[in-house]
């Protein structure tokens, strides 16, 4: 068996390369990290661009101050129908009253309050239905309203 002895040969490592952002792939990187970002953050804004006419709605229901239920009750369909038409059209929407008014609400919102729903729809045709409504009852109307408005299917 042949054995050589490196102990008296001289070993050089080489100099160590220092880390560097010049080479080519990081600048490719750095441009997709931004196109990313960019993209994100406009998808974000016209995300938000698109849902403002359900902050409005929600907040002309939260801020306004109604002297009295039937007050409430025209509030709160006037919004549903205005939600409804700037969404879906006035030529699906527009004529829809009654019974296809409610059916429309609660199949665009599967999870909707139905009694709610029918409250508000009737209570705008039939006026003594909500006369003696309390303060609790008028902001469950209220809370169902603002969740159509939040989760109705676009």
């Amino acid at each position: 068996m042949n054995t050589t002895d490196f102990t008296h040969i001289d070993i050089r490592e080489p100099a160590p390369i220092e880390f560097t952002f010049d080479a080519i792939g990081w600048s490719i990187l750095l441009v997709a990290g931004v196109l990313m970002v960019l993209v994100f953050a406009m998808m974000r804004i016209r995300g938000y661009q698109k849902d403002k006419y359900r902050r409005e709605a929600i907040n002309t229901i939260i801020n306004q101050q109604f002297e009295n239920a039937e007050a409430l009750i025209r509030t709160l369909s006037l919004v549903l129908k205005t939600v409804a038409i700037s969404t879906y059209g006035r030529e699906k929407v527009g004529t829809l009253s009654g019974a296809h008014w409610l059916n429309f609400l609660i199949e665009t919102c599967p999870k909707i309050n139905r009694y709610d729903m029918e409250l508000v729809v009737e209570g705008t045709y039939n006026l003594e239905l909500v006369r003696d409504m309390d303060a609790e009852r008028q902001n469950e109307l209220k809370s169902s309203v603002t969740y159509w408005i939040q989760y109705h299917a676009r």
